[in-house]
């Protein structure tokens, strides 16, 4: 009996197994779709691209942005060639005489001449004080100071038409202010280059 059950432990331990004779299990891959997916990924498109800005007008040499050609920002460009005393006195003025019922065609003219009387003081103002303290030489002085009281007139004139209730609109009609609008927009170009051409400068008090 030992040497039978001797004899079949010998046949066990020499018959191969059926996972030796079959060799290593191979490895499935993964389905696609799954979470050990290999496939290469579909790039996104590429968002698109903002908007431009809108720009109001041509850059300026200094890297400023030039206001819009409007009525608006040209009675600014003008306002800082005229002396902000008279604009304000002008613009009280109108503004008690109008809420008093008492505007007309008269009242009107009258606050434009007041206006214009305060041009001329502070421009003579200006050129008095800079012959004394020797910044400027007659009788170039004197000559300068006729130029900048034309031009800042000029330009206050046009200031006071393109707003409401100015004495020209009061006087010819609402044609007048549409007028003035328009020549406030050549003002507010040229005003600047007029300058330079003439060396005139705005008049500080």
């Amino acid at each position: 009996m030992s040497v039978l059950r001797a004899t079949q432990s010998a046949i066990r331990i020499a018959t191969p197994t059926r996972s030796s004779v079959a060799g290593p299990r191979r490895v499935r891959s993964a389905a696609p779709g799954t979470a050990t997916d290999t496939r290469t990924p579909v790039p996104e498109p590429a968002p698109a691209p903002a908007p431009a800005p809108e720009v109001g007008g041509a850059p300026l040499p200094d890297g400023r942005e030039a206001p819009s050609p409007t009525v608006p920002n040209a009675l600014q460009e003008i306002a800082r060639w005229i002396p902000s005393e008279p604009l304000a006195v002008y613009l009280a003025i109108v503004g008690i005489v109008s809420g008093a019922g008492y505007l007309n065609v008269l009242s009107a003219w009258g606050i434009v001449v007041l206006g214009v009387l305060m041009l001329a003081f502070l421009v003579w103002y200006q050129h008095r004080k800079d012959v004394q303290e020797g910044r400027a030489l007659e009788p170039d002085s004197s000559r300068r100071a006729q130029k900048t009281f034309f031009f800042i007139t000029a330009l206050f004139f046009i200031y006071i038409s393109a707003l409401p209730d100015s004495p020209l609109a009061l006087t010819v009609g609402s044609v007048a202010t549409l007028v003035a609008g328009i020549l406030a927009l050549l003002a507010g170009f040229f005003a600047p280059k007029l300058a330079v051409i003439f060396g005139l400068s705005p008049v500080v008090a």
